[in-house]
């Protein structure tokens, strides 16, 4: 899949892209990303992955800022060491390589930063009753790069806004025409988009679906996928907290109350949660092939639900602070290590150039 991005980021215009993108089956913006990276510090493992790198720190800090709207600075710590830590550590007891989500050459992280950065629009939009033409044009502005990042980002992006809505024009008695037009804006995209999807699984789709011997048929044992999409060392990060002094407990005045999670917050991220099952669902009936970053929005969703329903983590102060900067380090250093690693291992860049 990597060798995809590598050979049509490469070439030297939007053109010849556009005439090879049905190939590998992805809309432009990896492309389009990964070819000045290429063009400037040559064809590397590093160059080849760094807009992925910056996306998935970009998710982890989005998913910081989203929780620190309702919560204490442990709590959103808490949250983007989740994230990094389900983009990464967790992997190695499903199979995949510490890569697959954390930096691999596809456009699944720029995915999941753009699913954090729309929630994170939404959730300022919905918050206010004026001033909020800045956040809806970046709910805007987020759903269309999304678009034309994956054809499944709208898998990511569509149930938790749709399910936060619900809930929102329940408790409102009315719709957020605004929100609702910003939304369906940023999806014009896919007059671009839809059709290359239909080339795309002409080419590639159609093979798959009639392939009698296909070797990753869908099925509801990919269910196993769905916990293996948080951090495993996250119970590390649950023990250390687990034994850390709350600050009412350290001789230090009992804190104010923690503020209350909207409710439509909390079901939109309960719908990301859910897009792993929804995904084998409907990879069972309709696709015919899954692999677990086809969900990978359901590690936002899980980020999100354990920072705030812990309420633990908001009475803590700076030795957690500490506790969970020194993790979040571990799990850089981890990326850095594969980064430095990798090469030597699995060449992508020595083998394009010897080709």
């Amino acid at each position: 899949d990597e060798f995809f991005t590598l050979c049509i980021s490469h070439l030297s215009s939007f053109h010849e892209m556009l005439r090879a993108m049905p190939a590998d089956g992805q809309p432009p913006l990896q492309y389009l990303l990964v070819h000045p990276f290429l063009h400037w510090f040559g064809v590397s493992e590093l160059s080849l992955r760094l807009a992925s790198i910056v996306a998935w720190l970009a998710a982890a800090l989005l998913t910081w800022r989203i929780v620190r709207t309702h919560g204490t600075p442990v709590q959103a710590l808490f949250s983007a060491t989740v994230m990094l830590g389900a983009t990464t550590a967790s992997l190695w007891l499903t199979g995949f390589s510490i890569k697959d989500l954390a930096f691999t050459a596809r456009p699944y992280q720029m995915v999941l930063a753009l699913t954090a950065l729309s929630y994170l629009c939404w959730q300022i939009a919905a918050s206010r009753e004026s001033r909020r033409l800045l956040p809806l044009c970046g709910l805007t502005l987020s759903i269309a790069a999304a678009v034309f990042a994956h054809h499944y980002a709208i898998l990511q992006i569509g149930p938790f806004l749709i399910t936060g809505e619900i809930v929102r024009t329940l408790r409102r008695r009315r719709l957020d025409l605004p929100v609702l037009a910003a939304a369906a804006v940023g999806l014009l995209p896919l007059v671009f988009t839809v059709p290359l999807a239909i080339q795309s699984h002409n080419l590639i789709g159609v093979v798959v679906e009639h392939s009698l011997s296909y070797w990753d048929r869908p099925s509801l044992a990919d269910l196993a996928y769905w916990p293996a999409m948080t951090p495993w060392l996250l119970f590390l990060q649950v023990s250390v907290l687990a034994c850390l002094p709350e600050s009412h407990r350290a001789g230090v005045a009992a804190p104010d109350p923690l503020p209350e999670v909207p409710r439509h917050e909390l079901a939109a991220a309960t719908a990301l949660l859910l897009l792993t099952p929804a995904q084998v669902l409907l990879a069972i009936t309709k696709t015919h092939y899954f692999f677990p970053r086809y969900a990978i929005g359901a590690t936002l969703g899980f980020a999100l639900l354990f920072a705030w329903a812990w309420p633990r983590t908001g009475y803590l102060r700076q030795h957690a602070l500490r506790a969970l900067a020194a993790l979040t380090l571990m799990y850089l250093a981890a990326v850095a290590a594969v980064l430095l690693i990798e090469p030597f291992v699995y060449p992508i860049g020595r083998t394009y150039l010897v080709k």
